[in-house]
């Protein structure tokens, strides 16, 4: 899928010239796409049992977590990525990879990782048809209904 650059000639006239401003800035937020993994009920270690494809090229900007019930003990979670090669089995493809720095982590009696340490993103750069995962490293004691956001900005 190609994207065409928006020549600000094309719209003049179309959105009146105070709304212009504004009109951008949904274009843009329009660039983004996120990926959502859901983890319903109670939140066990491993890999959970789903990988999803992403089919653009783009750069991951952020990552989110949140949970229904907070668990008693802390949650950490690694975000994962390989190739479309790896996943059809070609020879030397390069495997899993983490795209964070550290770990993802939801608190101790908290429902998302807003109140955590701030994440670095190691591996941002995402290439068309990567396979995305989560490896959840540690569940929090009674902690339910994972979900796991990333925030990708698609780049043409």
């Amino acid at each position: 899928m190609s994207r065409t650059k928006l020549d600000l000639s094309q719209i003049s006239g179309l959105v009146p010239d105070e709304n212009l401003g504004q009109y951008i800035e949904k274009l843009n937020e329009m660039s983004y796409k996120i990926i959502v993994f859901v983890v319903p009920g109670t939140v066990k270690v491993g890999l959970q049992n789903i990988e999803i494809r992403f089919p653009f090229s783009g750069v991951v900007e952020s990552v989110y977590c949140s949970m229904g019930t907070p668990g008693t003990t802390e949650t950490a979670i690694s975000i994962e990525k390989c190739s479309q090669d790896f996943i059809d089995g070609v020879a030397n493809a390069s495997g899993w990879t983490d795209v964070l720095a550290d770990v993802l982590t939801i608190d101790v009696n908290k429902k998302s990782s807003n109140t955590s340490a701030s994440v670095a993103i190691s591996n941002a750069e995402v290439e068309s048809n990567e396979h995305f995962r989560i490896n959840v490293l540690s569940a929090g004691e009674g902690a339910k209904d994972l979900s796991v956001e990333v925030k990708i900005k698609i780049v043409n």
